[in-house]
């Protein structure tokens, strides 16, 4: 008998009890990942919301920027 298939008849009859049932291990993932999908959806459209802003900071149509930085 070899060293690995030696090693690997040993560690097969060895269980390891595992915390909670696997079925829990499943139902955690989809609500740690529902969970991250909800922060990702309310970051939607965000960018539009502050278009606002951005227009308000916004030089007026008629100001020339280049030559308001030149002149300073």
């Amino acid at each position: 008998m070899s060293f690995v298939t030696a090693v690997m008849t040993e560690a097969s009859h060895e269980l390891v009890a595992i915390p909670m049932p696997t079925i829990m291990y499943g139902a955690i993932s989809i609500i740690v990942f529902a969970a991250l999908g909800f922060v990702l959806w309310s970051y939607r459209d965000v960018a539009h919301r502050h278009a606002l802003a951005r227009d308000v900071h916004a030089p007026h149509p008629g100001h020339d920027v280049a030559t308001t930085k030149s002149e300073h």
